[in-house]
């Protein structure tokens, strides 16, 4: 199916059609305790990777560059997932620059939608996923999603490797988180006094 829909130059649907597969196979993989099928694997990752998707592709390559027997499709997939790296982290670059720009120029909703995108290839990116909820936040009052992106990436950095500035990103997430709690809680005093006010 996936290489049908390749044939007919749809990619996002290759994607989705090898993604499906590779999800199946891992399941089928576990039931029968086995290992998953590698060429599998990786030739869904390569259909993810070739839409874009690297937070879905760069995990299956990892997966069989260090899991796969066939010595072959190991180098294969370790080749290929340094490959992806360095793509995704243009890709990061590239989304971030045009952040940037559009927050200086106060187009916020494009600016939030390019950090949320690169947030979603690098979920590791400080600046992405700080400015996401800051700006999903502050701005424009989605309060559960931006905590979430907080809560998501303290779990994350705290995982990673201490450092000073690991230390110092964890900590403006943690006042970040203190003041979304704080104005959704304005918000919502406001949006009660207004009620009542009404009600009179």
């Amino acid at each position: 199916l996936s290489r049908a829909y390749v044939a007919q130059g749809q990619p996002t649907r290759a994607a989705d059609a090898g993604s499906t597969a590779a999800r199946y196979e891992r399941a089928a993989a576990r039931a029968g305790s086995r290992p998953a099928d590698g060429d599998l694997l990786f030739r869904a990752a390569l259909l993810l990777l070739g839409d874009g998707r690297y937070a879905d592709g760069l995990p299956l390559l990892e997966e069989v560059a260090l899991g796969t027997e066939d010595a072959v499709l190991r180098a294969q997939a370790k080749a290929q997932l340094e490959r992806g790296q360095q793509s995704a982290r243009e890709r990061v670059g590239d989304l971030l620059v045009e952040a940037r720009l559009e927050q200086e120029q106060q187009q916020l909703k494009s600016a939030v939608e390019h950090y949320e995108e690169a947030l979603r290839v690098d979920a590791s990116s400080f600046e992405a996923r700080y400015w996401a909820a800051q700006l999903r936040g502050v701005y424009f009052g989605s309060y559960e999603r931006a905590l979430e992106y907080v809560e998501d990436g303290l779990v994350l950095f705290e995982r990673l490797a201490p450092s000073a500035e690991r230390e110092g990103q964890l900590t403006q997430l943690r006042e970040l988180r203190q003041r979304l709690i704080d104005r959704r809680a304005q918000d919502e005093a406001e949006e009660k006094s207004e009620d009542e006010a009404e009600k009179k």
